[in-house]
């Protein structure tokens, strides 16, 4: 449920997330995901199988950079030597931001993908963009106090940070009055929305 508020509050800001849909049924919930490497149907391709070449982040940065530590950093290391649009760079800091927000600690280079358009590599609909931290471990759910310590930004994400603390406070909210949710995990999301509005020295 939570990667799938995550990817409408991005994409209800206007940034390319991939579209996905909740299913409900005999006990369980399915997170339906589009894929977005394969050509739209239409005309002049009625089946819509054509593939659309894609790299993840991991493979582009091993091949032209090959210094991975955060997203953020990454997008200004691509920008400046022109890896990267200035608008994809500045994305790719906001899903930085937002993920450190949503206490998405699965931020590795595998989770960013490219997409090749006229011969030039962009970057692709966001997608695995949810609270991690709070996945269970070994099959146990962990205590975790995502608000207690709530993450600050760095010096590639301060551009981008107040907007995507904006988002994830939305995000928080829609998890927090969802009641596909869990009540618990609902109480946890409302409390880590507080937290992230709450001014802070």
């Amino acid at each position: 449920m939570c990667e799938h508020l995550a990817l409408q509050t991005l994409a209800g800001a206007g940034i390319a997330a991939s579209v996905s849909r909740i299913s409900i049924g005999a006990g369980r919930v399915f997170l339906e995901v589009e894929r977005f490497d394969r050509s739209p149907i239409g005309p002049a391709n009625p089946q819509g199988l054509g593939r659309i070449g894609m790299v993840s982040l991991l493979v582009y940065d091993a091949e032209y950079v090959g210094a991975m530590d955060n997203w953020a950093a990454t997008a200004n290391r691509m920008a400046e030597r022109a890896l990267l649009r200035p608008q994809d760079a500045r994305t790719l800091r906001l899903l930085e931001a937002f993920g450190m927000l949503i206490a998405n600690t699965d931020r590795h280079y595998g989770n960013i993908s490219l997409l090749l358009q006229d011969d030039n590599w962009a970057l692709a609909p966001a997608y695995d963009m949810l609270p991690m931290l709070y996945a269970p471990v070994g099959g146990e759910l962990v205590p975790r106090n995502f608000a207690e310590r709530p993450p600050q930004p760095t010096a590639a994400t301060l551009p981008e940070w107040g907007e995507a603390q904006a988002l994830a406070i939305r995000f928080w909210h829609a998890a927090a009055g969802d009641l596909r949710v869990s009540g618990a995990f609902r109480a946890i999301a409302a409390h880590n929305a507080r937290s992230l509005a709450s001014p802070r020295i």
